[in-house]
């Protein structure tokens, strides 16, 4: 399996490249030094950015299918939406075709985020395949759940976008490496604390009941779609621990919130 480098390699080698232009370019004016050993740091840079395939690659999928869907006539985008009851007639194939639609820019911007940085970890811990697996059951098992809560309580509106499938992901790399850091708030912070704040988000949305168009129950869908698809992977072992060491930090984070 090919080596996925973390944030933290990638952000150093950048710093280091950054610190050392200025004398990269001082040696190449003088003829000791190539163009290509100049650009050297930002061609790693880059490479280092694309290192995760398949989550690159689905990130590419989402942003051609929004571009897409621009154009698309009305009638034919309606088509593609996923509502509650079409898993029970012959526009089950929306399960699917929802999670490449986007409300706008916000929307798109905000799931590619989190898509990548934790389907960059996920893809180093279990490769591309297993990222893969888990991504687009979590999209149909989110779409599924979700639309079975809706139809029980007689909602009948239209959802898109992939939060289903990148909840699968924030799920699977808060059990894999809790402690992972990102830079997702430009500081270093690890991804348990992006994964359970996403957790608690949701879990309030749904109990505020609030209609900001946000898809709760979905999410809540992608976050059980892991844990069976783990389960299913015969990942038994590391879902066991994951599930334990997040459960002692969640408690650690609620007796914080309670009492300090």
């Amino acid at each position: 399996m090919k080596e996925i480098h973390t944030e933290t390699v990638i952000i150093w080698n950048l710093i280091l490249g950054i610190l050392k232009t200025p004398y990269s370019i001082l040696m190449f004016i003088f003829g000791k030094y190539s163009l290509r050993q100049v650009i050297e740091p930002y061609h790693k840079l880059i490479k280092g950015l694309l290192e995760p395939r398949f989550t690159v690659s689905i990130i590419l999928l989402l942003i051609i299918s929004f571009i897409t869907s621009i154009f698309l006539s009305e009638e034919l985008f309606d088509t593609l939406v996923l509502y509650p009851s079409d898993f029970l007639s012959y526009n089950f194939y929306t399960l699917i075709t929802h999670g490449f639609l986007h409300a706008g820019l916000t929307h798109l911007f905000s799931n590619i985020l989190i898509i990548y940085i934790f389907g960059r970890v996920v893809e180093r811990e279990l490769g591309s395949k297993n990222t893969a697996i888990i991504y687009f059951f979590g999209l149909v098992f989110a779409a599924l759940f979700s639309s079975i809560i809706n139809l029980l309580q007689g909602n009948v509106l239209g959802g898109i976008g992939a939060s289903g499938a990148a909840m699968a992901l924030v799920a699977t790399g808060t059990l894999f490496k809790p402690f992972n850091f990102s830079y997702l708030m430009i500081l270093p912070m690890p991804i348990f604390v992006i994964g359970w704040l996403a957790i608690f988000s949701d879990i309030t949305g749904i109990l505020n009941a609030t209609q900001d168009g946000i898809g709760y129950f979905a999410h809540i869908g992608g976050y059980i779609s892991a844990i069976i698809v783990l389960f299913l992977l015969k990942e038994q072992h590391d879902l066991k621990k994951g599930l334990i060491i997040n459960g002692i930090l969640a408690l650690i984070l609620f007796l914080i919130i309670t009492y300090v």
